[in-house]
């Protein structure tokens, strides 16, 4: 095989497999307030598992939801809705968001 078929090959294999880290780091920068908050839930979600010895498939059960869709949830990745977020706190029956909320509120 000769080089210039080597190049052409290359060239054609690297346009195919271009990194979109760039994209990824510009999103997670462009998202990190509610990133923050997410990853936040999601570690409260995790030890409340281990807590009650409950699995992400059983908790998915609880919530009527696939098991997919809570392991997006403990990834800390997913923009939550207060509905989701309210019933994970009905389903393992701890506070996720925090009584701090209500009161920071008050205060305003």
């Amino acid at each position: 095989m000769a080089i210039k078929d080597i190049e052409n090959k290359l060239d054609s294999t690297l346009a195919d497999n271009k990194s979109n880290w760039q994209t990824k780091a510009e999103w997670r920068e462009a998202n990190k307030a509610w990133l923050r908050h997410s990853r936040q839930i999601a570690l409260k979600i995790n030890k409340a598992l281990k807590a009650q010895g409950l699995t992400q498939k059983q908790l998915a059960e609880r919530l009527e939801v696939s098991p997919q869709q809570v392991s997006k949830l403990l990834k800390g990745t997913e923009n939550m809705t207060l509905e989701t977020i309210a019933k994970l706190e009905l389903a393992l029956e701890v506070t996720l968001i925090g009584e701090h909320v209500y009161a920071e509120a008050v205060e305003v």
